[in-house]
């Protein structure tokens, strides 16, 4: 890791004095692992069976590991359930669009998730429009925007 990001890393297996303190189940549910992640200390808890955990019950049992062995946890899972998998896939696409509306309000104050799409579209695929075009139907769709008469909400 050093050697490709600069990052220095390591880890190595807990003692067996620091496994006698923890609770049973967190001994049978996890390897855990001390390590250093750029200078940071942490436990590596590997989940060893294929129950799915819910947020509170990882908040609890990261408290609890934060507690006896005193260093932030990061749970390492083998397998992710699909929808989990297609959670994490849409916050991806939403931190990208929110990004990209960040970086582009001043130009394009009113650019939409729509608008994001079409441009991916066109730049990954053989649609042929070129970059003018393309900002043409964004700047178009804009206008129609701003005139568009605002929904009474009352």
């Amino acid at each position: 890791m050093e050697e490709n990001f600069g990052i220095q890393a390591g880890i190595w297996p807990l003692k067996s004095s620091e496994k006698a303190n923890l609770l049973l189940y967190l001994k049978g549910n996890y390897n855990l692992y001390h390590g250093t992640l750029g200078g940071l200390q942490l436990i590596w808890a590997k989940v060893e069976n294929d129950e799915i955990l819910t947020p509170d019950q990882l908040q609890k049992q990261t408290w609890q590991l934060r507690q006896i062995l005193h260093a932030p946890v990061v749970f390492v899972f083998n397998k992710m359930e699909s929808w989990h998998h297609h959670m994490v896939l849409v916050m991806m696409a939403l931190s990208y669009i929110l990004s990209e509306k960040v970086l582009y309000k001043v130009e394009y104050p009113l650019l939409s998730a729509y608008d994001i799409r079409e441009v991916m579209l066109n730049l990954y695929s053989a649609k042929g429009f070129t970059e003018e075009e393309l900002l043409q139907q964004i700047r178009k769709r804009h206008k129609q925007r701003m005139i568009m008469p605002k929904k009474d909400t009352s």
